[in-house]
């Protein structure tokens, strides 16, 4: 579902990432932090979305926040950060996505979260939510933050990460990772180049491993390095979560487990009804879309759940899925811009 939010105050981060602050508003009330939401926008008169995660915390007494990073080549992210202002109002959808924080209350004792760039937005928010959480645990978990950026002038949060490391002394440390670096610049526990292996293996010889979890965030070239590196170091790569990181079941075998050469898919909406034939090789969103269909939708990458439906009857094949969680597939959504025809006959409801 979509609403109409008015933006409470816009907070300069950096040159080219922004805050916004939203009113109070029933739609933005229960997320997660981890969660995102997606803002539309009309950008040389076609409407476009996209997503965006929240920044601010459910526990930290702040209102519904989402923090953008004008993106090169982004067309809606550039609009937002250099035009929208205080009292203006965006669409938006409801909170989404499955990334966000696990095994609450196991006996974790270190939380290390791995940032790369505007990768730190969801997980300021949960690092947030840790920091306030009123655990039952008798220890609470060590948090710590290894954020990597350009140079200093792109570090986002910046002055609030340090006051909440001064804040909590002993259990929040932000360690940064610069390509570029002034020695003469006041920063605290800077290194200079990149999070690599040698880094990672030095600092998990710390003393930390059977109860670490670590978050991952940031560029996918920087992600799928470091799980590597991980990998190569023998952690425990089922106790990494990230943003993105999760297995792929190939097409080949969704090809194979599919004897459809034609597929005709019925969807529901209200009391209207409409029909698209395609084959079995085609992705349902994409082939609507193609024909004029009228389908909601978002990144087209099966992470945002923008295009989530209830599958009533047949059987669509996803290719993959980072959006719908476990109870969502249990109760028979499926995301169509991955999903391709698994039976003859298909029918997908939007009530």
């Amino acid at each position: 579902m979509e609403n109409s939010v008015k933006i409470h105050k816009v907070i300069r981060e950096t040159r080219d990432a922004i805050t916004l602050q939203f009113e109070n508003h029933p739609s933005l009330r229960n997320y997660s932090p981890g969660q995102f939401i997606n803002i539309y926008g009309e950008v040389d008169n076609e409407t476009i979305s996209r997503s965006y995660s929240f920044s601010s915390s459910p526990l930290a007494g702040e209102r519904p926040s989402v923090t953008i990073k004008k993106m090169a080549g982004g067309r809606l992210s550039r609009q937002l950060v250099e035009t929208v202002g205080q009292g203006d109002s965006l669409t938006v959808s409801e909170p989404a996505g499955r990334f966000g924080l696990r095994n609450e209350g196991s006996p974790v004792k270190h939380m290390i979260f791995i940032a790369g760039g505007s990768g730190i937005t969801p997980l300021f928010s949960m690092i947030k939510t840790i920091l306030n959480s009123k655990s039952q645990q008798q220890a609470p978990p060590l948090v710590t933050l290894l954020y990597s950026n350009k140079e200093p002038d792109t570090v986002i949060f910046g002055d609030r990460l340090d006051e909440l490391e001064a804040q909590n002394p002993g259990r929040f440390s932000v360690i940064h990772f610069l390509q570029k670096w002034e020695a003469n610049r006041q920063m605290d526990n800077v290194h200079h180049g990149y999070i690599n292996k040698a880094r990672l293996a030095a600092f998990l010889d710390s003393g930390y491993s059977d109860a670490t979890e670590i978050y991952l965030c940031g560029p996918e070239a920087m992600m799928q390095a470091i799980l590597k590196d991980l990998e190569a170091l023998n952690f425990d790569l089922s106790k990494v979560y990230s943003e993105s990181y999760q297995p792929t079941v190939a097409l080949s075998q969704f090809e194979a487990e599919s004897n459809v050469r034609r597929s005709e898919v019925t969807f529901l909406k209200g009391a209207e009804s409409f029909s698209l034939e395609l084959s079995s090789d085609e992705f349902i969103l994409q082939t609507g879309l193609n024909k004029g269909l009228q389908l909601p939708h978002s990144c087209k990458e099966a992470m945002c759940g923008a295009c989530k439906v209830k599958l009533l009857s047949g059987k669509v094949n996803m290719v993959e899925n980072y959006a719908l969680t476990d109870s969502q597939l249990k109760e028979g959504y499926v995301l169509l811009c991955s999903g391709k025809p698994g039976s003859e006959a298909i029918t997908l409801s939007y009530t």
